[in-house]
Parts: C-alpha cells; sequence; structure tokens
C-alpha cells in the first residue's frame, strides 16, 4: 500500500531499526537484484541519517533483525578487508566485507549491494 518503493524503503527501515523516515534522506536508489532464490526483487535504496545515533540505543525490531552495528565508510573502501569466499559448495564466489567488530563479517545480499557500491 505504499505510494513508491523509497516510502516502502522508509517505512521498512524504520519498522526494522526505528529511525524515522524524516530523518532520513534519500541519495539515491541502486540497481534491482534478486534474492538468491531469485523468487523475489530487492530495490536498495542508499540514504543518508540527518542526526547522530547513538548505534547501541538503536531500538531495533528482533523479530527482524538480529542485530545492529556501524561500519564506517573507510572500513568499507578497504581492499584489506574486503575478501572473496565460497558458501554452501556454491561454485560461485560472493564478496565478503570484514568488519571491526570481532565475528561479525558482511556477505550475501547485503554484500553484493555494498560490493556495486564501494568499489570506485
Amino acid at each position: 500500500t505504499d505510494s513508491s518503493l523509497e516510502s516502502t524503503a522508509l517505512r521498512e527501515t524504520y519498522e526494522e531499526i526505528g529511525v524515522p523516515p524524516s530523518q532520513i534522506e534519500i541519495l539515491g536508489q541502486d540497481s534491482v537484484l534478486p534474492n538468491k532464490d531469485r523468487t523475489i526483487k530487492v530495490h536498495p535504496f542508499v540514504g543518508f541519517i540527518k542526526y547522530p545515533i547513538d548505534i547501541n540505543k538503536i531500538n531495533f525490531n528482533p523479530d527482524e533483525v538480529y542485530g545492529v552495528f556501524s561500519v564506517t565508510l573507510k572500513d568499507l573502501l578497504n581492499q584489506d578487508k574486503r575478501r572473496w569466499g565460497k558458501f554452501s559448495g556454491s561454485k560461485i564466489k560472493y564478496p565478503i566485507f570484514e568488519t571491526p567488530k570481532i565475528g561479525i563479517e558482511i556477505w550475501g545480499l547485503t554484500a553484493f549491494i555494498l560490493e556495486s557500491n564501494v568499489s570506485f
């Protein structure tokens, strides 16, 4: 029932991690990607949160999000923190981003989206 895909992205962000649409400036939309099963299309948006947020105080929805952490653009652009790996016996290599938080890696569709945007 949302008026646009952008409205859907803003609503989902609010529902999942509690950041209201009024605090987000949409910077652009990325290319549409399928999920791993090719059963849905994902429409990624890039946004800027206008006001500082204490990452430790984000009231996320545990039914939709396992946890919340932050990564700097410097870390995302650091080639030494990016590698390629295979998952579940796949023959295809996928991007994997290491984060400063021990034991946390960004992989899967999120890593594909990041890879297409931070490889400049």
